[in-house]
């Protein structure tokens, strides 16, 4: 379909190269979009996946290399059998000006720098993952098809390289006689010189920029049980990223202050932490503070790092009330007692 669109304006090429790049770029989307509603399996977007599972306990280096390398091979050799046999073998690009735009797409691809490849690796599954992210936040089809649509029309406009897409535009190129058609030679060269770096880039803008940046930025991914599997710890530890949770501390420990100026003008001094525990002029100790559950009063707290915050305030407050409440209570009481001893005594 980019073939058949892109491939077909050499006059606005040569005028308007932008119009070009775009319309070139307008189309693709439209491969994840599919992969995305029908649970295909995509290399590119699982760079990021796996990632976040590894990160969250929810898989193993194991499971992340196999899943790597079948959606890989897969993703390859899918690509060339719809390249020969829907392609090449079907005769749909025969004819100029596709035919002349395919074999250029195919060299220039192949004599790119490798590093610049890496490069641009990088820069393509950074924006694919965060498609993936937008489509699979989507509950509607239509959802998806925004979601996905303009990040990915973005890194083919701005030219970076996609693996399991140069997978298909290169070796369709050499069918067609691009670097003395496909050879041995020539598709090893593709491989070597163009396909590796920018798969490597892929992985490293999926599971590092995207995967790995946000783990350590927002901590762990909500799953619907957010506990890992049995033998799998979260990497990164914590009930957050580093960043969370210095974050929660620092709000922690603000909002406590606060708390203890107001809380000394009605009731003394607000439990202050101590060797790991709190606890307050009445004598008392509160109950344990969890950063994600309530106290079972209120049933449990969002979990996030404004729930944390809350909860641990508004456990403080209904400890120092509930303390209050008892001691004005006792007061009382022997307030009463005195006087009704003052009565018999008068009596007798």
């Amino acid at each position: 379909l980019q073939y058949s669109g892109g491939g077909g304006m050499p006059g606005i090429m040569e005028t308007d190269p932008g119009v070009q790049r775009l319309a070139f770029a307008a189309v693709f989307p439209v491969g994840l979009l599919l992969c995305k509603v029908t649970g295909a399996e995509l290399w590119t977007g699982n760079a990021s996946t796996m990632a976040t599972g590894f990160l969250n306990g929810k898989a193993t280096w194991k499971h992340v290399l196999y899943n790597w390398s079948v959606a890989w091979i897969s993703n390859f050799l899918g690509s060339i059998f719809f390249a020969y046999f829907f392609v090449y073998l079907a005769g749909v690009l025969d004819d100029d000006p596709y035919l002349t735009f395919i074999k250029n797409v195919a060299v220039k691809k192949i004599d790119l720098d490798p590093f610049k490849a890496l490069l641009r690796g990088i820069g393509a599954n950074w924006l694919v993952c965060l498609a993936t992210t937008l489509g699979t936040s989507a509950q509607s089809v239509t959802g998806k098809m925004l979601g996905i649509w303009f990040p990915i029309t973005a890194f083919v406009a701005i030219g970076y390289e996609h693996s399991v897409a140069n997978m298909f535009l290169v070796p369709i190129g050499l069918m067609y006689g691009a670097r003395g058609g496909f050879t041995a030679e020539s598709f090893f060269l593709f491989v070597g010189h163009s396909l590796i770096p920018v798969t490597f880039g892929n992985m490293i803008g999926g599971a590092v920029f995207v995967s790995m940046l946000y783990h350590v930025y927002l901590g762990p991914v909500p799953f619907g049980n957010n506990a890992p599997r049995a033998g799998h710890q979260p990497h990164g530890g914590g009930h957050g990223g580093v960043l969370a949770n210095y974050k929660n501390h620092m709000q922690q420990q603000l909002q406590l202050q606060l708390l203890q100026q107001q809380q000394q003008q009605h009731h003394g001094s607000l439990p202050t932490q101590g060797g790991g525990h709190y606890h307050n002029h009445y004598g008392h100790q509160p109950p344990p503070v969890h950063p994600h559950h309530g106290d079972g009063s209120q049933g449990h707290a969002k979990p996030g790092r404004e729930g944390t915050v809350s909860v641990l305030v508004e456990q403080v407050i209904r400890h120092n009330d509930a303390a209050a409440s008892k001691e004005d209570r006792r007061s009382l009481q022997q307030e009463e007692a005195l006087a009704g001893g003052g009565a018999k005594s008068d009596s007798r």
